[in-house]
């Protein structure tokens, strides 16, 4: 009975929580009845068998959507600029997957949203725009320099949203002077910021937000002390290393 209660309450969440488009909840529903046939044919003793099977197969379906996605992304950023693609898969729909892909060149840093539509021939990126109702996810807008004129190649799989760039020197010498910044590149994997009159720099991993808007948000003020001495500050290499580093 938990389990039924469980399930429905999962299905309620398909249709209600606005996170799942109509068709993809449909889907999800008549699957889920036609699971629940199969298992009262099936012995007792397979059922969780075929439980294990049916997320086996789940499982390497969005892994091989999320290795698709990465690899049409990699196509269409083949100047050599394309430091990482963070990828998060639409709820329940393995067909669309929002994109954060990270850039540099020797001169600037670059931070581009984006839509991926791994299988186009199903659901092409227009589409999985579309599905998403317009709901602003990895927003970019709120940052001083953001814009929609994306200096990547148009493409049925990929549909470009915001874009922010910044001198990579800018990056390179906040870490250098900014002890909290530096700290935090330890977590950080698309990092971005807004320089306040002030000379504040609020600090934001685009995964979650963007201008303080994410929890991710930090705010490092000017100045030569640095509130993380004798702090334990983690030794293992910032995921932007390969843009921190010279002549990477």
């Amino acid at each position: 009975m938990l389990l039924l209660v469980a399930l429905a309450a999962v299905l309620a969440l398909c249709w209600f929580a606005g996170e799942v488009s109509s068709p993809v909840a449909l889907a999800v529903t008549v699957m889920t009845l036609i699971g629940l046939l199969l298992q009262r044919a099936v012995a007792p003793a397979a059922r969780p068998f075929t439980g294990i099977a049916a997320w086996v197969v789940v499982t390497n379906m969005f892994f091989l959507s999320s290795a698709q996605s990465r690899a049409v992304v990699r196509e269409l950023v083949s100047d050599g600029s394309l430091r990482d693609v963070v990828l998060t898969p639409s709820a329940a729909d393995p067909r669309c997957f929002s994109a954060i892909v990270v850039t540099a060149t020797a001169t600037e840093y670059r931070v581009t949203t984006a839509a991926v539509a791994p299988w186009s021939s199903a659901l092409n990126a227009a589409g999985c725009v579309a599905a998403r109702s317009g709901r602003a996810r990895n927003t970019l807008g709120s940052l001083a320099g953001a814009s929609r004129s994306v200096p990547f190649s148009a493409s049925p799989v990929v549909a470009w949203g915001e874009t922010w760039a910044v001198p990579r020197a800018d990056f390179v010498a906040l870490a250098a002077t900014r002890c909290e910044f530096a700290a935090a590149m330890r977590f950080y994997r698309s990092p971005v910021w807004s320089l306040s009159g002030g000379g504040v720099a609020v600090v934001d991993d685009a995964r979650f937000g963007a201008d303080g808007g994410g929890f991710a948000g930090l705010s490092v003020g000017p100045g030569v002390s640095c509130s993380l001495d004798g702090k334990w500050i983690p030794p293992w290499v910032p995921p932007r290393a390969d843009v921190l580093s010279p002549g990477k």
